[in-house]
């Protein structure tokens, strides 16, 4: 990623006029930044679900253990990682504050104090006390940690579902969902919801950004707290975006799709709302390994490749992009709203291969009995081609009665998701799910994600 050369804003904000603060060095620069239209192009947000690691969350992987502050001041940090931080840090400041403040009011501000003080040089500690004036909100209640902190919150999201209600004989919608923030430090979320013009009666769709600039809508979730968020849509919703600002989530965005939309609900409220912790409890009944956790490993029949990874540098990208073209021969880590995981959805993946390279996962049973046995189909992304081809991946599942091979299918409508290979009888100690290279086109691609065990009964 290159800087934009023909970027000519800085004509029209940094001389103009200057906010000047010797504790918080370029202030002035990240009050520019937050007047500045954030970007919302659809097909670039598109690209983004299936690129690897973006510029923006290198920078935010920098800023897990560093702050701001040593961010200025690191001459061994790129231009690039430095602006994209400087992105983060502004729209964050702004994202926070407009969870407080009415959106438009707070652009109103900073434009009529930017008016009021043009070509001349201000203190931040001036803008400041006007803002409070205006809004009794004091900015240096939030600016001193944003500067200094050197921590960034988790957000977990579940339960994301639209339902249709009826408010004043009309039809509309209510889209909700859970999130929780288990870390110590305190989180801001954006969500932006892209709704249907015309609703179900077949108007065009709207798209992000189509019509009039919607605003997404921020929310604080504080250390530890888990909530339920639920807004109201007045035509039907297509995607939701929650973005996780600065976290350390991977991707940083979370995407849904509402493809279905739920019958017809009572519960027209809306707001964010507490909500009991073992809402975000996994079942007791359940096991699930993802590629991320210790019971997941890859076998590589090449030696090669082993080596490979162990003289990988460290400023090489754990995740890289995902490639459709010229596809790795070996595993390899990428990320993706399409794939399982509670804050990295990532998943590791290859080219299609003769069966000698395999993914393993590894469960503890607690307690011997039937569990029925799932794996983690993604969304499988690519061009049109690739997905028009009927591609099967096999896994084999290690059982107390021997071994079963079964084929899942990888492409097709509704084929994403959880799918259950059968129920097996498992004693207590190790189960293994082992998935191997083959599969059944010769261009296909290889998806690793997560396994599940779901306890049935023990009835032998």
């Amino acid at each position: 990623t290159m800087l934009n050369p023909y970027d000519i804003s800085a004509l029209f904000f940094n001389y103009s006029n200057s906010t000047y603060s010797k504790d918080f060095p370029i202030m002035d620069v990240v009050l520019n930044i937050m007047q500045k239209q954030e970007d919302n192009d659809p097909g670039r947000r598109w690209r983004r679900m299936f690129s690897g690691m973006s510029d923006a969350q290198r920078a935010a992987i920098y800023l897990d253990g560093k702050s701001f502050e040593q961010a200025i001041q690191d001459k061994e940090l790129s231009q690039v990682i430095f602006y994209e931080m400087l992105k983060l840090k502004a729209n964050y400041l702004k994202n926070y504050v407009t969870s407080k403040i009415p959106a438009k009011e707070f652009k109103q501000f900073m434009s009529d104090f930017a008016e009021a003080h043009r070509f001349s040089e201000t203190t931040f500690s001036e803008l400041n006390k006007e803002f409070v004036e205006k809004f009794h909100f004091n900015l240096m209640d939030l600016i001193p940690g944003w500067y200094t902190s050197t921590k960034i919150p988790v957000i977990l999201v579940k339960g994301t579902a639209a339902e249709e209600v009826s408010i004043d004989e009309r039809t509309k919608y209510v889209v909700h969902f859970y999130v929780h923030n288990p870390t110590d430090c305190e989180a801001v979320i954006s969500v932006e919801i892209e709704e249907r013009r015309g609703g179900p009666r077949g108007g065009r769709g709207g798209g992000f950004g189509a019509e009039e600039e919607e605003l997404p809508t921020n929310y604080i979730i504080g250390p530890n707290e888990y909530k339920e968020i639920r807004m109201l849509c007045d035509e039907r919703p297509n995607n939701m975006v929650i973005n996780t600002n600065i976290a350390q989530n991977i991707p940083s965005e979370v995407m849904q799709n509402f493809q279905k939309i739920e019958e017809m609900s009572t519960d027209t409220t809306t707001g964010i709302f507490d909500i009991d912790e073992s809402v975000f409890m996994l079942g007791s009944d359940e096991i699930v390994v993802d590629n991320e956790d210790k019971g997941f490993r890859v076998i590589e029949a090449n030696q090669k490749n082993k080596l490979q990874n162990l003289f990988r540098k460290e400023s090489e990208d754990k995740y890289k992009n995902l490639n459709f073209w010229s596809p790795p021969t070996r595993w390899t880590a990428t990320v993706g709203i399409s794939f399982y995981g509670d804050y990295i959805n990532s998943c590791m993946y290859k080219k299609v291969g003769s069966g000698n390279n395999k993914a393993e996962w590894t469960a503890k049973i607690p307690e011997s009995g039937y569990y029925e046995v799932y794996v983690y189909v993604p969304q499988a992304p690519g061009p049109r081609w690739m997905n028009r081809e009927e591609n099967f991946q096999y896994y084999t599942v290690k059982h107390d009665d021997g071994e079963e091979e079964i084929s899942v299918k990888m492409t097709g409508p509704g084929s994403e998701g959880w799918f259950m290979l059968g129920s097996f009888y498992f004693s207590e100690g190790d189960a293994t799910v082992t998935l191997s290279d083959k599969g059944s086109g010769a261009r296909q691609l290889i998806y690793a994600d997560a396994v599940k065990w779901v306890y049935a009964n023990n009835n032998k």
